[in-house]
């Protein structure tokens, strides 16, 4: 069973995946997406799988207890010491959720890590990708509704685990990922 969980609280395009990839390979920590685990947990063809594919197929979004049901199935199935969390909690009251979630699995040791990184260069960085992967949908006004939207929706889950006594905050702004990933190393060396 798990036994500590680091929950990523970072916007989009600001590093997220770099940073987890690290926390990966230099801890051993298992990456559980929430994003990711919707897609493939759809292709199984159970009552879960079946259900949540109705519901995506309908363009509507996935209830906070099946997502729940869906998170513990998967802890369950990793048994894993280590893991990371992406994707949720993503609103107030899915932190509820996630922190009673923890409480019935026996997780003890949650460390929340925000990254934070200024809209500015955010936009800046979408709009650099936008030009290299040839992505005509990310404009800048598209890309500012999308971080308003992040804002709007994940700073209350931001200001909730900042209270935490592990709460870690990085300075992701102009900074390369390799600069990025020694501050929080040196952060996270209190948490080991």
């Amino acid at each position: 069973m798990a036994k500590q969980v680091v929950l990523m609280l970072w916007a989009p395009w600001s590093g997220k995946g770099t940073q987890s990839q690290y926390l990966m390979d230099a801890y051993g920590y298992i990456q559980i997406s929430t994003g990711e685990l919707l897609r493939e947990r759809v292709k199984t063809p159970d009552e879960l799988g079946k259900k949540l594919a109705e519901i995506m197929n309908a363009g509507a979004l996935v209830p906070d207890e099946l997502i729940v049901s869906m998170l513990e199935e998967q802890i369950n199935k990793l048994n894993a010491d280590n893991i990371i969390f992406d994707g949720f909690p993503r609103n107030e009251a899915q932190t509820v959720v996630f922190d009673t979630l923890l409480q019935k699995l026996g997780i003890t040791k949650l460390i929340p890590i925000y990254l934070h990184v200024k809209e500015e260069e955010l936009i800046r960085r979408l709009l650099n990708r936008a030009v290299l992967e040839g992505r005509s949908d990310d404009n800048e006004a598209t890309i500012t509704k999308r971080i308003q939207t992040f804002h709007t929706n994940t700073q209350p889950v931001i200001d909730h685990y900042a209270q935490h006594p592990n709460f870690i905050q990085v300075d992701g702004d102009d900074q390369p990922a390799e600069v990025v990933w020694e501050e929080l190393k040196k952060k996270l060396n209190w948490q080991k």
